[in-house]
């Protein structure tokens, strides 16, 4: 369950240090959880690595965490409709809460990361691909969708490669040579599909050309070749 929030117009005059996230069952209000995140690299995925490096909490606008059934064991139930209010913290104190607002737990699964191509599968006119799994927190992951793009025909459209994988690798078939072609997976649990994984160009290879015919040199004063 991902929420998504701007940090306070005024800090108080102390820089914010962290956000207090709260929520609880909307049909059980005495059902409350919690959790105060201060850690960068969990406020906001839409930072690079690099940019995440040099930030502090309070220069980050924008803000997004996703509440996971592992960051607080069970507080997460799929179908479930939960209030979830948003409090930010200086160095003196913790703010008064935001507006509430109301959100159903969908819970479908991560998107699969590290796609690449796989050399060992990646033969005469064939692409091969592996990733690795995407991670559901609700329910197990049942099987993986391959999406395609026809980069050299300057296509925008995804087509469904192949679905109902249960792996996380596959190789396409009959790739044509020396066109360049995009890649994309996505996981699905029994709830939904989740996020698309990062894309990839790949360029379907082939067997090389054969060598010039061969010369012969004939060293005459050697009566060598």
């Amino acid at each position: 369950m991902t929420i998504t929030w701007d940090k306070p117009t005024d800090d108080g005059g102390a820089d914010i240090t962290g956000y207090l996230i709260q929520w609880y069952l909307a049909s059980n209000r005495n059902t409350a959880y919690s959790v105060e995140v201060n850690d960068v690299n969990l406020l906001n995925v839409d930072y690079t690595p690099t940019q995440l490096a040099t930030l502090k909490v309070n220069q980050m606008n924008d803000l997004k965490f996703t509440i996971r059934s592992n960051t607080v064991p069970n507080a997460i139930i799929a179908g479930e409709t939960y209030v979830v209010r948003v409090s930010a913290r200086n160095l003196v104190a913790t703010s008064y809460a935001s507006e509430a607002v109301t959100i159903m737990a969908i819970c479908c699964p991560g998107a699969p990361t590290n796609l690449r191509g796989d050399q060992a599968t990646s033969t005469n006119k064939k692409i091969g691909l592996v990733w690795q799994p995407a991670q559901s927190d609700c329910a197990p992951i049942t099987d993986y969708r391959v999406f395609r793009n026809d980069r050299d025909a300057l296509s925008t459209v995804w087509n469904i490669e192949h679905s109902s994988l249960q792996t996380t690798s596959y190789v396409f078939q009959d790739a044509t040579h020396c066109t360049n072609y995009g890649f994309g997976v996505k996981a699905r649990n029994s709830k939904c599909w989740g996020a698309m994984s990062n894309l990839v160009d790949l360029v379907a290879a082939d067997r090389p050309d054969r060598p010039n015919r061969p010369t012969c040199n004939y060293n005459e004063a050697a009566g060598s070749f």
